[in-house]
């Protein structure tokens, strides 16, 4: 069973994401801040599969972890989710980390498009392993 971090400061995305991936069959934790995922990846000794992380966040951005996975060298497979891409340097950032605009997805977000996008990043890792 793969397991999800779902990381989103509003707490109703929250509670729908972890009841819908549960019902898929997915082992789903969740962190309402960017420190608490963090955190969560190392107790979890990086037994994550994959994170859905938001950027706007009270505290540590998800801009701010994903700087910290890079500089931990985490291998967590992330999907971004944002409202908006609008606050500079954001866009070059990405690219720099590695991440492609196949790796963010607009809020609101079909559930069936965020699954799509999970089980192709989940078996991409599979095919890695």
């Amino acid at each position: 069973m793969s397991r999800i971090l779902v990381v989103d400061d509003e707490s109703e995305m929250v509670l729908v994401l972890k009841r819908f991936f549960n019902r898929q069959g997915f082992d789903v934790l969740t962190a309402s801040r960017g420190q608490i995922a963090l955190d969560i990846i190392e107790q979890t000794n990086h037994g994550i599969d994959l994170m859905i992380l938001d950027m706007r966040m009270p505290g540590k951005r998800g801009i701010a972890v994903l700087l910290e996975i890079k500089k931990k060298s985490l291998d967590v497979p992330v999907i971004i989710l944002t409202g908006s891409l609008n606050y500079s340097g954001f866009v070059e950032i990405m690219l720099t980390l590695g991440f492609t605009e196949e790796d963010v997805l607009y809020k609101p977000v079909s559930l069936e498009k965020l699954l799509n996008v999970a089980n192709r990043k989940l078996d991409k890792q599979k095919d890695i392993a």
